[in-house]
């Protein structure tokens, strides 16, 4: 598994202002395909003048058979890597990167460069990450400026019980701890965070919550949270699909989930268990 930069978030780039004054760098890596991807891309439009942040979104080039654990172990591994190569080594690969670009040398030629280029560490980045080796160098390079200790890598995933065992949610919370890595969970999924936006669901049954089956045997049934989020939306004229719906909706009422998520669990290690989210506590720093 492997990780690419979005080529379509604002505010990509660190900037310096005059007053020369950095601005903390939110990498955020997320489980779901669309339905995360949608709402953190709308984040750069809501931040805080005060901030001093730059939001930039990490997608997964190989998005199949992957879980929870993997995709924390898979940013994990990759950023321990990426600061075995030296400066100048990756100013090097930059400059390969922008030839090909230019159409002045192909892939091959690239593939080949970069492993002389690596020596013994290519095996990581040429070979571990070779689903698309564009992609990977542009994410070296984005990564390069990455400061362990004052930057932020934001996890945002799913307490699933089928795809995220026991033994693996214990795992991904040492990852975060030993890391710095911001860890944002839900349970049991992201609509029950979308939903905090609009009620507190106590008038819903939290062992249904918990349980999120699906409404009926279709396996195109909605699941328990996303029928009631679908019918908290439907109150204003909208409706809600899980690669499709409008972020700002839920962003304006952003201060909603500070209140409602206060009658569910927001600890990370305790949402192994209890229906809750710790999302916001990601968010709220930034908005």
């Amino acid at each position: 598994m492997s990780f690419r930069l979005s080529n379509k978030m604002p505010n990509e780039s660190r900037k310096i202002e005059e007053k020369i004054e950095v601005k903390r760098k939110y990498f955020f890596v997320l489980e779901g395909e669309k339905t995360e991807d949608i709402y953190i891309r709308e984040l750069p439009n809501y931040l805080r003048e005060d901030a001093l942040a730059d939001i930039v979104l990490l997608e997964r080039v190989e998005s199949s058979n992957s879980n929870q654990f993997k995709i924390t172990e898979a940013i994990s591994r990759y950023l321990e890597q990426s600061q075995m190569i030296s400066v100048e080594q990756k100013e090097r690969i930059l400059e390969l990167c922008t030839r090909f670009d230019e159409y002045k040398i192909n892939e091959a030629e690239l593939v080949d460069t970069i492993q002389k280029i690596l020596g013994e560490l290519a095996e990581h980045f040429v070979v571990d990450y070779n689903e698309n080796v564009i992609e990977q160098v542009k994410l070296l390079n984005e990564l390069r400026n990455y400061e362990k200790g004052f930057d932020k890598i934001c996890l945002i995933l799913d307490r699933d019980y089928r795809s995220f065992k026991s033994e693996q949610f214990d795992k991904v919370i040492n990852i975060c701890n030993e890391n710095d890595f911001l860890l944002g969970l839900s349970n049991p999924n992201f609509e029950f965070y979308l939903l905090l936006h609009l009620t507190d669901a106590t008038n819903s049954n939290v062992n249904d919550i918990a349980e999120n089956r699906r409404m009926s045997k279709s396996k195109s049934s909605r699941k328990y949270t996303e029928h009631l989020l679908n019918e908290e939306m439907r109150k204003s004229g909208l409706s809600y699909q899980k690669k499709r719906y409008d972020a700002k909706f839920f962003l304006d009422r952003f201060k909603n989930v500070l209140e409602y998520s206060t009658y569910y669990e927001q600890d990370n290690t305790c949402l192994k268990e209890k229906v809750g989210t710790s999302v916001q506590n990601i968010i709220k720093d930034l908005i």
